[in-house]
């Protein structure tokens, strides 16, 4: 009796590492085929790849959605790509995904300029409570949502031991603050300091 529950228990075990292995065999084939397909701008067959059931099998479902966002990012659709990131809202993401996509997000819109839907992600990334780039996101929020310089002295320290490419966006960053502030002459002070380090990196190209 003993000796069949043990064969069993090793079946069982055999079936499920097998059974793992030929998922992950498939989602880095799926996976690969939809980058490939993203390199080779063939949006129509990256579609079709993406809402086929085996697709939706296979993948996770951050996975599938990830592509998803990939792909309309790839096809320079705004509209999508802002309806591919309120997918995200449907899953049940860990602390990682969570961070990841509210990160991304929070960065994409504060390029467009779109301070609603920043707000948004920055909320949710202040739910999770500690994650990475807490300072850049925060300050940015602080500087070009709120208006405020509550970092500024934060910035000015890492500007001082940051290097030279670091010290152009850090330098953007602190004449926006002392802009802000009312310090006219610092904020173009910094805005000269950004400008020049700009030009100094197109020269050396």
């Amino acid at each position: 009796m003993k000796k069949n529950i043990i064969i069993a228990l090793v079946a069982c075990v055999v079936m499920f590492i097998a059974y793992s292995l030929i998922l992950s065999y498939y989602r880095k084939k799926i996976t690969k085929k939809a980058f490939d397909l993203i390199k080779a701008q063939k949006g129509p067959q990256l579609d079709e790849l993406l809402t086929k059931k085996s697709t939706s099998f296979f993948l996770k479902p951050f996975e599938l959605y990830r592509l998803k966002l990939i792909n309309a990012a790839s096809k320079g659709n705004q509209n999508e790509i802002a309806n591919r990131y309120a997918a995200f809202d449907t899953l049940r993401m860990n602390k990682a995904e969570k961070e990841n996509i509210y990160s991304d997000a929070y960065f994409y819109f504060m390029s467009r300029q779109d301070s609603e839907h920043a707000s948004k992600y920055y909320k949710l990334l202040e739910e999770i409570g500690d994650y990475k780039n807490k300072f850049n996101i925060e300050c940015s929020y602080n500087t070009f949502i709120e208006h405020g310089y509550k970092y500024l002295d934060d910035a000015l320290v890492r500007y001082n031991s940051s290097n030279d490419a670091q010290k152009i966006s850090l330098a953007s960053l602190i004449s926006s603050m002392y802009a802000n502030k009312g310090d006219k002459q610092n904020a173009i002070k910094y805005d000269e300091v950004a400008k020049k380090g700009v030009e100094k990196i197109k020269k050396n190209k």
